[in-house]
């Protein structure tokens, strides 16, 4: 294991991620990355003697290999964050019958549309937090923290989460952070 100090000491960074995803039908792939969710086809290549496909494809920064092979295990998942959410599944509902549905995700309650393609794979697409609103996050959770320590000197018990949702109106996700950061605190 390394440490910190030791990584500072290199000059070897990771400069991207490519994840792949095991694919049943190269033709099913192709139609649902390329033709519906607006990717480019970057290069495919195809075993001659197996018939095994990997190809990779990209949208903007977002890469991935899509992999065929007889011992597929399809069913991946791989959350990935954009400015906009809206005006992306919009574009992707554009013509379609099957829609794709934005829902707000817990526990942060975040806007996120699952993407399932032909092979069970998913892509959970997620409006990024803007700073802004990670610093009012941080800000809310801190000011919550300092009223359970309040309480808490005065001896009164300390609320579930369900309660500091309802009381203090934030999400599971941020009623957790609070409590978890709490309990570290004490």
């Amino acid at each position: 294991m390394t440490d910190r100090s030791t990584q500072e000491n290199h000059n070897a960074k990771i400069l991207g991620c490519t994840p792949s995803f095991k694919i049943t039908s190269v033709a099913d792939a192709k139609n649902h990355y390329v033709k519906r969710l607006g990717f480019t086809l970057d290069w495919e290549w195809q075993d001659s003697d197996t018939m095994e496909t990997v190809m990779q494809i990209s949208r903007d920064v977002l890469k991935l290999f899509l992999q065929s092979a007889k011992e597929t295990r399809p069913g991946e998942r791989l959350s990935v964050y954009v400015s906009e959410l809206e005006p992306l599944v919009e574009e992707w509902n554009a013509g379609y019958d099957s829609k794709f549905n934005m829902i707000i995700e817990p526990p942060y309650d975040l806007p996120t549309a699952y993407i399932t393609d032909p092979s069970g794979n998913i892509l959970a697409i997620q409006q990024a937090q803007t700073s802004e609103q990670l610093e009012d996050q941080r800000s809310t959770v801190d000011k919550i923290i300092a009223i359970l320590k309040e309480r808490a000197s005065r001896e009164e018990s300390i609320p579930a989460a369900s309660v500091i949702m309802a009381e203090f109106e934030v999400s599971a996700g941020v009623a957790n952070e609070c409590l978890s950061r709490y309990e570290q605190s004490t």
